[in-house]
């Protein structure tokens, strides 16, 4: 969550924040906490790959846009 955080230009708690807010809007937990960082479940890593997807679409948009 540091380097989330640190990448974003947040604080640490910002993005917890949002990960909480996010998990309560889904009813899903998307990190297993653990003493040595963070891990995904499986709805975690569904989410990141369809976020990615939704990532490189809007990268096509984007490119087509400026054209």
């Amino acid at each position: 969550m540091s380097n989330a955080a640190q990448e974003l230009g947040v604080q640490r708690a910002t993005v917890n924040r949002h990960i909480d807010a996010l998990e309560a809007e889904i009813d899903e937990r998307l990190f297993l906490r653990q003493r040595r960082g963070y891990e995904l479940t499986d709805t975690g890593r569904e989410f990141l790959q369809i976020a990615q997807r939704s990532y490189d679409l809007l990268e096509v948009f984007f490119g087509w846009v400026r054209v």
